[in-house]
């Protein structure tokens, strides 16, 4: 798996200009011509939901692509439900009336396969709509981006990292890599093997990811010091790593 790095083009005054402001900003490419794309958004105001297209016409000497799953990110974070259609269309709303609190990120990751083994030139979005609460319209801008093969980062295998910091309070911080699509889960349990808090139980695309423990159980309450133990799984892979929380 490889990480690629995007050129970013904005106008002057771009990122203030819009309750949200939306671009493409980096790809994962494996080895059989395909990887996911981040979809990175800034936004001022709470998200209730969005659509866009992804519109890939201007990319550099390739195939056509087509687009799968969408899946991770803020969206995710959020609890909204996302849908992706193989012409690039996603689509993210919530059921429960949740929301992408105002801040910044990768909104979701969106799958694609070519008849190549990265995309090269211009990725853009074509925003249908950004809702706010009570599915009231949403100003918003989109970034030009240029996808690009430089500075690539070898990301080929699952892999769980040692936390840091550790020995650790108030937080720490976990990064983890998935090498295939699939449900992954990291659990923390306590010396005697007892559930403490499920950081991570979702669908994911492959990528390199972090998540914070801030040391709070299940039940929200703080837990006591002592020793932890992390435990991650996906599809084959599986492995445990310890930590200790002081106060």
């Amino acid at each position: 798996m490889r990480k690629m790095i995007i050129g970013l083009l904005f106008a002057a005054g771009f990122l203030f200009a819009a309750d949200v402001t939306v671009y493409v900003s980096g790809q994962v490419v494996d080895n059989v011509n395909g990887g996911t794309l981040d979809i990175y958004m800034q936004n001022t105001a709470d998200v209730y939901g969005f659509q866009f297209d992804m519109d890939a016409s201007g990319l550099d000497g390739i195939g056509d692509v087509t687009y799968g799953a969408a899946s991770g990110g803020t969206a995710t974070d959020a609890g909204f439900i996302v849908q992706g259609n193989p012409s690039g269309t996603v689509l993210g709303f919530s059921l429960t009336g949740s929301f992408i609190p105002a801040g910044e990120g990768v909104m979701i990751q969106v799958a694609w396969d070519a008849d190549t083994q990265a995309l090269s030139g211009p990725v853009t979005i074509s925003v249908t709509n950004f809702a706010g609460i009570g599915g009231s319209a949403l100003t918003y801008e989109v970034g030009a981006t240029f996808l690009s093969n430089d500075d690539v980062t070898i990301v080929d295998e699952y892999k769980l990292s040692d936390n840091y910091p550790n020995p650790f309070n108030p937080s720490t911080t976990i990064g983890y890599d998935v090498k295939e699509a699939g449900d992954v889960s990291i659990i923390i349990y306590d010396m005697l093997g007892r559930e403490v808090r499920t950081l991570v139980n979702e669908y994911m695309l492959p990528n390199s990811y972090n998540i914070i423990w801030n040391g709070i159980n299940d039940q929200g309450l703080q837990s006591a010091s002592g020793v932890y133990y992390y435990k991650m799984i996906s599809n084959d892979f599986v492995d445990t790593k310890k930590m200790m929380f002081v106060k």
